[in-house]
């Protein structure tokens, strides 16, 4: 399920960055591929880090409208070990951009080698 996230939004990356050097981010805008904008949120070694936090900020900027956004989040498990049939929705929230099209809200820590998949409807 992670190669098939990671694939879906190839064609409409959008820079993500993250101030925590053992989380990867992947973004992308919704497109004529993807209904939906994307973020892919994966951890690996976090557990060697003594200040490992419990939760991930999350800023989204760029948004184009200001009515709500819906906010899903899969976690999706990155080694063989565990199956999984399909995505199960873990969470789900509904934000409302500020001024200027942001939004910002926290998701919990992925575990390591897990990937954490959010799709954000505007």
């Amino acid at each position: 399920w992670a190669y098939k996230y990671y694939a879906d939004g190839a064609e409409s990356r959008v820079t993500a960055t993250t101030n925590l050097e053992y989380i990867m981010p992947l973004a992308s805008r919704s497109s004529d591929e993807l209904d939906y904008n994307q973020i892919l949120l994966a951890a690996y070694d976090s557990e060697s880090f003594v200040e490992r936090p419990d939760r991930v900020g999350v800023q989204l900027s760029g948004l184009a409208g200001t009515g709500a956004l819906t906010v899903k989040l899969t976690r999706i498990p990155y080694d063989d070990s565990a199956t999984l049939d399909a995505p199960v929705v873990a969470y789900e929230c509904e934000l409302r951009p500020a001024a200027g099209g942001t939004a910002a809200f926290s998701v919990e820590m992925p575990a390591d080698y897990e990937v954490l998949a959010l799709s954000i409807e505007e």
